[in-house]
């Protein structure tokens, strides 16, 4: 059920960030095999099954974003997203959200008022630290497809707090149309397309 929901949750991502028209089904149901084989292969009671990706029809047997990116570019992703300290990493001050931050007017406050969210939230998840727990990973994971797998989660987290942060200036700058329920507002993606410097960022 997990993978279900996973499968789901990017595909939905993809056609709403980024005018993807999404994959046929065929491959959604290729990629829910994919997962469902890689995290059963972590349960002791699977041992001894050769969950090979391989026979999956998937290019590399782990997914390839449209952002951060392609996650076989392991190197590149660990040597340009990975704070140098534990205080950067718990604060979130990967590369690309300082890069963000920098050019998104608003940015530095969007950011606080996200983190403020997530700290709030930590009971269920906290999502910095979700990302952090998916860096130490893919540094100290010695089995090669559990290390990939690790990098795509990391992944697509960094790219889910990008967003938020995204989201919340928007939230700042669009709220006066918002709450008078204005025809004169700019949807998010509408809002998105206007700033293509900010996918240019998530692309690099």
């Amino acid at each position: 059920m997990m993978a279900v929901f996973w499968v789901v949750w990017m595909e939905r991502n993809k056609r709403i960030f980024y005018d993807d028209k999404g994959d046929k089904i065929d491959q959604l149901w290729d990629w829910l095999r994919f997962w469902a084989s890689l995290w059963a292969s972590t349960y002791s009671v699977f041992k001894d099954i050769n969950f090979s990706f391989h026979s999956f029809g998937l290019d590399s047997g782990i997914p390839r974003t449209n952002s951060i990116g392609k996650v076989s570019d392991s190197s590149a992703i660990v040597t340009d997203n990975f704070p140098n300290s534990e205080d950067a990493i718990r604060r979130g001050e990967y590369a690309v959200i300082r890069s963000l931050i920098r050019v998104l007017e608003g940015g530095v406050e969007g950011k606080r008022q996200v983190d403020k969210v997530i700290d709030k939230c930590a009971s269920m998840q906290n999502l910095r630290e979700a990302i952090a727990t998916y860096r130490n990973s893919i540094l100290r994971q010695p089995d090669e497809m559990k290390r990939e797998a690790s990098l795509s989660f990391f992944v697509e987290y960094l790219e889910r707090y990008y967003f938020l942060i995204c989201f919340a200036v928007y939230i700042h700058s669009e709220r006066a149309a918002l709450r008078s329920s204005s025809v004169g507002y700019s949807s998010f993606a509408d809002w998105m397309k206007a700033r293509p410097e900010l996918y240019s960022i998530i692309r690099r």
